[in-house]
């Protein structure tokens, strides 16, 4: 078959499909003959990082939940030394805080506070369960009351916030004894 023109030409190559790869060879450069195969090794590559990729999310993922589980923890412990620290901060100048209700105001160690609960409870003044809770305050401070001059404990629960369930604790504390009057310290308070 003699070839003319491109018409010719395409015939040519469907009806004997075997010139078609010598017509490649001829026409297209080493170039873009190699293309398929560099594609084909492209993909098996980048199939392979894809992988590597999802493996490496995987264990970001696992790190990222153990971070947020020791965060998470760590937001109660900062709350406790929070509040220890507002502890620490309401017992050692404590005749500067309680000085608006009290005259000579001094904090109770515990041994001393102790003791006095013992004794009080040995003269069937408090019950063992009104001891134990008076312990439980965060400060009791000896002094006068400032306009009666009456000997006084002030009961002193210092918080890092104060809301209603607070102020009902420091409230219910000191129902042991008419010398106890209940102080709720906080850092902030909850508006309701």
């Amino acid at each position: 078959m003699e070839v003319q023109d491109a018409q010719d030409l395409v015939r040519l190559l469907e009806a004997k499909p075997e010139l078609r790869a010598d017509m490649r060879r001829i026409v297209l450069t080493d170039d873009l003959l190699a293309l398929p195969e560099q594609f084909a090794r492209a993909r098996i590559e980048t199939d392979l990082r894809f992988r590597e990729i999802a493996e490496a999310q995987r264990h970001t993922d696992e790190r990222l939940a153990d971070l947020i589980e020791v965060v998470s923890g760590m937001g109660t412990q900062i709350g406790v030394l929070k509040g220890e620290l507002l502890e620490m901060r309401y017992q050692a100048p404590a005749a500067a805080y309680l000085g608006r209700l009290l005259r000579r105001a001094r904090p109770l160690s515990t041994t001393k506070l102790a003791d006095l609960l013992d004794d009080a409870v040995e003269q069937n003044t408090l019950t063992d369960a009104e001891r134990e809770e008076i312990l439980l305050a965060d400060v009791v401070a000896q002094g006068k009351h400032r306009e009666t001059g009456a000997d006084v404990y002030a009961v002193v629960e210092v918080s890092w916030g104060v809301g209603p369930y607070d102020v009902e604790r420091a409230v219910e504390r000191p129902d042991c004894s008419a010398n106890l009057a209940p102080l709720l310290c906080p850092s902030w308070r909850k508006k309701s």
